[in-house]
């Protein structure tokens, strides 16, 4: 549950980054200094992603498939981008438009949220991939891992193009394979303490360097000025081997359940879904944060630290009222549904056999 804060922590940060201050200049057209760097190395929302979808698989492996968890997803996803879009209207942030309310109303259709949007169909087919994975003997799945990965992370950067098109998914889907594989095969090279922690201590330096690297080599090769973050894409095998190193880190911490973190922990999930609305976000970082206005300044490291720990508290207390007032309800009527129709199929199954 703190790595679930911790990941979602890092994606606020590098939206600080990209949709702040990467939304009204060119990090290739910054002049070379430390801020510059910094916000090419704050970039870790990959990284953070990379920890949600080990955590998904990890665990999801050996969990049944619940409909009622698919539609409550569903349900909190549509909420929080119709009363967005709602609020925004209201407000005279943005003009009401026919296909805007359409978009905001079936979120998932129109890919409002790409993660969402890539995990749904991930969790869909789960009961059948989880089939799969366990079939497959160690050196099956992990050959499977690998050929995933050779074809949407190497033949991509070889052809310069997105192999089959669809990254995104591809992406989620190779760390849910890898996720599965670590809760099945639980003697492998991080669960070696000492080698763990030289492959998390390793691969987190080695990202920040890589961008000082390769912005230096981009004054010789100008060809590589838009590649100062190679290594921070969801497949490289720095990104990999980080995410694996410190899930694994904290799976193996002992840590006493405290009721605090686990409430924080699951409005995660809303803090997502409300920071990073395609018509907030403007606002977010544009109008409030301000984040453009920091880009130079001395206090960008501090800045960026503490508005992305203020947007995530803030994000979390509606979140958490959600959960209190609207939430409890909406689930009790979404689990008595399911049940009836549950008891009905079990019924009508029971007569025909």
């Amino acid at each position: 549950e703190i790595l679930r804060i911790i990941a979602m922590l890092m994606i606020i940060l590098s939206h600080f980054s990209v949709h702040g201050v990467g939304s009204y200049f060119s990090f290739t057209e910054l002049e070379p200094c430390f801020n510059k760097f910094f916000l090419e190395s704050i970039n870790l929302g990959f990284l953070g992603v990379d920890i949600f979808m080990l955590i998904s698989g990890y665990y999801n492996v050996e969990s049944k498939f619940k409909a009622e968890k698919l539609i409550k997803l569903l349900l909190q996803v549509f909420f929080y981008s119709a009363i967005i879009y709602v609020i925004l209207c209201c407000a005279g942030l943005i003009d009401f438009s026919f296909f805007g309310a359409v978009k905001a109303f079936f979120p998932t259709l129109f890919k409002e949220y790409w993660f969402f949007c890539c995990y749904l169909i991930i969790y869909i087919l789960s009961p059948f991939i989880n089939i799969f994975i366990k079939a497959a003997s160690k050196k099956q799945l992990l050959s499977v891992i690998i050929i995933m990965w050779f074809l949407w992370e190497i033949v991509p950067m070889i052809s310069g193009g997105d192999f089959f098109n669809n990254r995104y998914f591809s992406d989620l889907f190779v760390m849910y394979f890898i996720g599965a594989y670590l809760r099945l095969y639980p003697d492998n090279i991080f669960s070696k303490r000492k080698a763990r922690y030289i492959m998390l201590f390793s691969s987190l330096s080695l990202l920040p360097i890589s961008v000082i690297l390769l912005n230096i080599s981009a004054h010789y090769i100008p060809s590589l000025t838009s590649h100062y973050g190679v290594l921070y894409s969801r497949l490289s095998i720095v990104m990999i081997i980080a995410a694996c190193s410190v899930f694994i880190s904290f799976l193996k911490t002992d840590i006493k359940e405290n009721k605090f973190i686990n409430v924080i922990a699951s409005c995660s999930f809303g803090v997502y879904l409300i920071h990073d609305h395609s018509l907030l976000r403007p606002f977010i970082w544009g109008s409030i944060i301000q984040a453009q206005n920091y880009t130079y300044s001395k206090v960008l490291v501090l800045y960026a630290v503490i508005s992305s720990v203020l947007i995530f508290i803030v994000c979390a207390l509606i979140d958490f009222i959600r959960q209190k007032t609207i939430e409890k309800p909406v689930n009790a009527a979404v689990s008595a549904i399911c049940e009836t129709i549950r008891k009905k199929a079990v019924a009508f199954i029971d007569k025909k056999s």
